[in-house]
């Protein structure tokens, strides 16, 4: 194996890490040392990608996997897969987006819980934030997002630049979030550069495999709660589709996730694109579809199109959701929770201490992405075609206050209202929800007779607080002053039964 050699000037900011830093500790930089175990390594992973389109850049197989070693923030790995990865991305950068498989060749080697990780490059965005910041926002909305950091990363003896580390959605990210993996996990695949629309394809799921890629419990291969889904979706009748469509899919997030892709210019996602998200059906919750959205590179972009999407034009998702009066209004009440985080007041700080984390290793990337120059323009004025971060966020916030006030909503009144964590009578409700200080927890009946027990994990999936609760109680005040802004996961236990509720922490 080749000797890892780093530059004098990279040496000087390779610090150990503490046990308590976790890999997606966003303060600091996380060292990925890829050890070759042959000659030719990146020349093998370039082919394996090549080979794996055809001439029309249409995918025509899985990227197949080399091995190597890796070292994490000093831990060394044993045998692991490596693979590039993306599309765009791809194409489009000379420094190639790569996935590592921890698990791939040793079985149950892991990283601190973490099976895979991903490492995105700045293909089309000189910032190097924007997908950080996109999923920041989405957290702090209550969206189940990967978690990302920032990494210089060695191929042996050579710097390959400074990448995103990027959380892999697997059954590891489904249960922090969602306390489970029993149901399926779906990801949209892509043909060339565009992606698919949730059109019905018929009954058979053999139909639906060159659109989407199951990526758990593969060997029972049962399909058939995402082709129920797509059949609700495509064919209830408009009378009896609201009912419907939230019997089986998760409407009020996805309203969400599309106001933030449409408040920063998102070019690569499902209403534009049809690209970049993940399907997971909580066979061990609410039983509904939840969206996940995925990559955001392409965002933060000029001349961003109106808050409303063209709703006759739209995917079938889009166009049927927003054709629901009821729908339409909360869809719109997502701006509501979105203004809160999207403030100069919050983000320029967080733009800043991420430059200033990132600046020396940029000054040192030489692999032809993007200048120095380059980095700090587009931060704080227009790059060619790319407005600049701090200018944009200005623009778009004031954008977002008149679209609100044309539209008659009242912020104050949804941001009040109580947040049911699953729908119908067995809810656990947070009021308010996102909370700053202190939440209110309430539920039903049936618990309230029983002595229950009371735990709040935060998005890593450790347990933040916990404490049991006496048979009689029907609510109970919860003191938030202590957890960091964020998104965390509620469960209430009480006789083998379980609520569960995903509350975001926001402060002014």
């Amino acid at each position: 194996m080749k000797k890892l050699l780093l530059s004098a000037g990279a040496a000087l900011h390779l610090l150990p890490a503490s046990h308590s830093q976790t890999l997606f500790d966003s303060s600091r930089v996380h060292v990925v040392q890829i050890h070759s175990l042959y000659d030719g390594l990146n020349d093998t992973l370039e082919r394996d990608y090549i080979f794996s389109f055809d001439f029309l850049q249409h995918q025509i197989r899985d990227i197949p996997y080399t091995i190597c070693t890796v070292s994490l923030d000093g831990t060394q790995l044993d045998t692991i897969g490596i693979r590039q990865k993306g599309f765009n991305s791809w194409w489009s950068s000379p420094k190639k987006p790569m996935k590592l498989d921890l698990n791939r060749v040793k079985k149950g080697q892991h990283y601190q819980g973490l099976k895979k990780l991903n490492l995105h490059n700045r293909a089309s965005d000189p910032s190097a934030l924007r997908e950080n910041l996109c999923y920041e926002l989405l957290r702090r909305m209550g969206i189940p997002t990967p978690r990302t950091a920032f990494a210089p990363v060695y191929l042996d003896d050579q710097y390959l630049g400074l990448y995103r580390l990027v959380e892999e959605v697997d059954n590891v990210f489904l249960d922090a979030h969602f306390g489970n993996h029993q149901g399926n996990l779906y990801k949209q695949n892509a043909a060339g550069s565009a992606g698919y629309t949730l059109d019905w394809l018929g009954s058979a799921q053999e139909n639906y495999y060159p659109q989407y890629q199951l990526e758990n419990h593969e060997s029972e291969n049962d399909w058939s709660a995402l082709v129920h889904f797509i059949d609700v979706l495509n064919h209830t009748p408009e009378a009896a589709f609201a009912d419907a469509i939230a019997a089986v899919f998760d409407v009020p997030s996805f309203l969400r996730v599309l106001a933030l892709d449409l408040a920063v210019n998102n070019l690569d996602f499902y209403a534009n694109s049809g690209r970049n998200y993940y399907l997971y059906h909580d066979a061990g919750g609410d039983g509904k579809f939840h969206w996940l959205p995925w990559d955001y590179n392409l965002s933060w972009r000029a001349y961003p199109p109106p808050l409303e999407p063209d709703v006759p034009n739209a995917p079938v998702l889009v166009r049927r959701l927003l054709s629901v009066p009821q729908f339409r209004q909360q869809f719109l009440e997502q701006y509501c929770v979105l203004r809160q985080f999207f403030d100069a007041g919050q983000l320029f700080p967080r733009i800043e201490s991420d430059s200033a984390l990132i600046r020396p290793w940029l000054l040192i990337d030489s692999s032809g992405d993007y200048t120095v120059a380059d980095f700090e323009e587009s931060i704080a004025a227009q790059w060619f075609s790319y407005p600049g971060l701090k200018p944009f966020l200005v623009e778009q916030s004031a954008a977002m206050d008149h679209f609100l006030q044309d539209q008659h909503v009242d912020c104050s009144t949804v941001l009040d209202a109580p947040s049911p964590g699953n729908a119908g009578s067995d809810a656990l409700l947070l009021m308010p929800n996102p909370a700053p200080e202190t939440v209110v927890l309430r539920w039903p009946e049936a618990f309230v007779v029983e002595e229950k027990y009371l735990s709040v994990l935060d998005v890593s999936g450790k347990r933040v607080h916990s404490q049991a609760i006496p048979a009689g109680v029907g609510e109970k005040q919860l003191d938030l002053r202590h957890l960091p802004p964020g998104l965390y996961l509620i469960h209430l236990t009480a006789g083998g039964r379980q609520l569960s509720a995903r509350l975001v922490v926001a402060r002014p």
